[in-house]
This record gives structure tokens, sequence and C-alpha cells, in this order.
């Protein structure tokens, strides 16, 4: 029964409150395995504060026995940015209406090096949004031309969102759709990486999946990182589900171990070698001066494309 719980933990993802781990977090990390935790803009405050928290962190997980390290993700609410002292960049529409691979390199390494330096390893940040404003009728294939370029070039991981489709599902939001996840993502476009979910604890799924359901639901449409971020309890909820699941065989162990292999290839791929993040160079990278002028940059051309 253990063992099966911390396998489910390892590919479940919590955020919290506060800018400390809370014994609630701590007990998630050591009782449950839990492999990732999310951090928001409520969780982050300047890079030495992020680097004590990652550090605390990392430091319970390696108590508790984990193989490897957590992966520690950054989710803010307005997009790539947490805000001052990082480079507060611009919207993700600027940078597509500048139209230039080059920037967008350049802002993808740009934003890494701020993360890693804190020791945040991977960032849930819009990059493949289509711009739909003022077009009319379907446009399937227009909306799906980057998730398919981006799963030929071999993208790690790809983010399902708790939104309703009805064109491609009309009773499940795409991430606990197995005809979203499964057969479109999966088979149709080829994703052979990670499928991370977003919140299982959403008030807007909790009305008809609570988080037990959601988590079930999730996993046998296809997903591997499972989020919750709500309380603890709701948190426990959705991991005690998914065992319950396995251990009813409503989730196949073949289906589980896939997408445990998965999330230990990801971070096999981006945590090798991982050492603990360091405060000054933390501050040093943050808000840097080529990153603000890059942040510029992007806006100028983006407003450049608008007039044009």
């Amino acid at each position: 029964m253990r063992a099966v719980v911390r396998r489910v933990g390892a590919r479940c993802a919590i955020g919290f409150e506060g800018e400390t781990a809370s014994g609630d977090v701590r007990a998630l990390l050591r009782d449950f395995g839990v492999g990732a935790v999310l951090l928001r803009s409520r969780n982050v405050v300047a890079p030495e504060q992020v680097v004590e928290l990652v550090r605390e962190l990392q430091s319970v997980a390696r108590d508790a026995g984990q193989e490897r390290p957590l992966l520690v993700v950054a989710a803010p609410e307005d997009g790539a940015s947490f805000g001052e002292p990082w480079t507060p960049w611009p919207p993700a529409r600027a940078l597509g209406r500048a139209g230039s691979e080059e920037l967008a390199r350049r802002l993808g390494v740009a934003l890494a090096a701020e993360l890693v330096a804190c020791g945040v390893r991977m960032a849930l940040t819009p990059v493949l949004d289509v711009d739909t404003t003022g077009r009319e009728g379907p446009h399937a294939d227009v909306e799906l031309r980057p998730f398919r370029r981006a799963c030929e070039a071999g993208v790690a991981a790809v983010m399902a969102a708790n939104l309703l489709v009805r064109e491609l599902d009309d009773e499940a939001p795409a991430t606990l759709s197995s005809r979203i996840v499964g057969e479109l993502l999966r088979k149709e476009l080829g994703f052979a990486g990670l499928v991370v979910t977003a919140d299982l604890g959403a008030p807007m799924l909790a009305k008809r999946w609570p988080p037990a359901e959601s988590a079930e639901a999730a996993a046998r449409a296809g997903c591997d990182l499972l989020c919750f971020e709500g309380d603890a309890d709701a948190q426990v909820a959705g991991i005690e589900g998914l065992v319950r699941a396995l251990e009813s065989e409503q989730i196949s162990f073949k289906e589980a171990e896939a997408a445990e292999g998965r999330m230990r290839d990801l971070k096999e791929r981006y945590l090798l070698g991982y050492r603990d993040p360091d405060p000054r160079q933390a501050r040093a990278v943050a808000g840097r001066g080529e990153h603000r002028a890059l942040a510029e940059e992007i806006q100028a051309g983006g407003g450049r494309m608008l007039r044009a």
C-alpha cells in the first residue's frame, strides 16, 4: 500500500499558501512522496527567499527518501514573470506579433536563466496560444498547428487546460478528456512527452468532479503530472482517489507505469546533477540589464507589428 501511495505521489504537484513550507506541505512530501511543487506569486517575494524555500522543500524530500529531486514549477498568475525584481516580461501576444523566432529563443534562454538560478526547472507559461481574435467559424487546423510543430520538434511537456472544447469533446474539459489527451495529443499529434494538468481542484471542476474523481479521470485520459492547487485535504483526497483507482484496476498498472516513466524521464533530463541554488547568483541574474532590454525590444517589436 505504501509503495503504491508513493508511486502515485511522485506524479503529483501541489500548490500551497505562504513563503515557507508549511506542516501540510512537509507531510505531503514525506508521507505521500509528492514529486513536484507549484510556486505562484503568493509564494515569492525575492530571489533569496525563493532560493531558501526551494532548498527547504528539496531538503524535506531528500530526508523523506525521495530518489530524485523535486520538480519545482513556476506558475505565475500573469504569464511568464513573478514581477519585480525579476524581469517583467511582456505578454506572449507581443512576442507573437513581433514574429521573430530569434526573439522567442532569446526570451526562453533569459527566462530560464532567472528561474534556474532560483532552483525552478519548469514554467507553466503560455507559449502555443493562437490569437483567434476576429476569426469566424472553426479553425481547428490553425489552432493545432503550433502544437503539431512542437510535437514534431520534441517538446518535453504540454499542459492541458480546464476548458471545454465542444468541437472535440462536449462532455469533459481537456484536462479530463481521453479524446483530447489520449486520441488527439498522443495518437494524432504523436506526443510522447509529459502531459501536465491544470488545477484538478479548481472550482469549475469541483462542482462536478471532486478531487478524487478528477484525479482518476485525468489519469485515465492520459495525463502524467497531476496538479492540485487546493488545500491539503483536497490534495490528499486526489492522491488517495488515484490510489484506489489503481488498486481497483480502474486504471491499469501498465498505464500508471508509463506515466511514471515519463515523469522519471523528464526529471532525469532536466534535474540530472541537481545542486541547490545559490542566493547570490539568484539575485545577480534576476532582472539583469540585458534581460530588461530584451523585454523592451519584444514589446516594441510587437507594437510595430500591430501598427503595420
